[in-house]
């Protein structure tokens, strides 16, 4: 039968260590460090028969930085680049040409990210320890922005943000909000123990890190997705399976 691929690595590359949903359409975030490499690709339009990777970001000039972490803010497409002090640029899907930074935050190494109008929610290092923190939108480009600590990583590891390792090392780490405009719950996915962690009120005075929310998933396995629609989060595992499943948790 006729079969449809993606490329994962060289120029032809478009299938990344992040990706997200805008409607039925399917963005991937490409990792490469090349100042010539696209970023960001449109994998499906949401109609064709076949993957047609298509890239998104034409004109867009970048520094020589990887790309691990990207999500949608209702809005927006935000993506983060590893610069020394983290850039994150936004792109409007519908409009050409409009990639473009909008401003760094102090939050190094960065392998996650979900973000809501007010704030964006980093997983990676800052003030010499890994962990997820929230940084205000309206501090971005700002040295002395406040740097909220969600979740300090004593609990869990997150693969990649050690800024003693090189930048390319490490995977990514799945972040999302229930919702997107008065968050109750930021979920992620760190790469050790592998189970989907959750912090209540994350956009709040007093956010609590809960620990995991469920014990599916072990180390190693990274995939996660929610769909606030339906209020359920979507997992890979190979915990009990070899060859992996796909779980619905509600």
């Amino acid at each position: 039968g006729t079969e449809s691929g993606v490329r994962t690595y060289g120029s032809a590359g478009t299938l990344g260590y992040a990706g997200a949903a805008v409607g039925e359409r399917l963005f991937s975030l490409y990792g490469s460090s090349s100042t010539s490499y696209r970023r960001l690709y449109e994998m499906w339009d949401g109609a064709s028969a076949f993957w047609a990777p298509e890239p998104y970001d034409v004109g867009a000039s970048y520094p020589g930085a990887v790309a691990f972490a990207m999500t949608w803010d209702g809005a927006e497409l935000l993506y983060a680049l590893r610069t020394p002090t983290t850039q994150i640029w936004a792109l409007s899907p519908g409009i050409e040409g409009s990639a473009r930074p909008i401003g760094t935050v102090p939050v190094g190494n960065v392998t996650g990210m979900a973000a809501d109008g007010e704030h964006l929610y980093l997983a990676g290092y800052h003030d010499g320890r890994q962990g997820i923190f929230r940084v205000a939108r309206a501090e971005l480009d700002e040295p002395a922005a406040t740097v909220v600590p969600l979740a300090p990583a004593y609990a869990f590891a997150l693969s990649g943000t050690d800024p003693t390792r090189a930048p390319g090392t490490g995977v990514t780490t799945p972040m999302a909000l229930d919702d997107l405009v008065d968050p109750d719950h930021l979920y992620f996915r760190p790469s050790s123990p592998g189970e989907p962690q959750v912090v209540v009120d994350p956009d709040g005075s007093q956010p609590l890190y809960a620990g995991p929310v469920t014990d599916a998933g072990r180390v190693g396995d990274v995939a996660m997705a929610f769909d606030p629609d339906a209020d359920a989060m979507f997992l890979f595992t190979t915990e009990g399976v070899t060859c992996g499943a796909m779980l619905r948790i509600e």
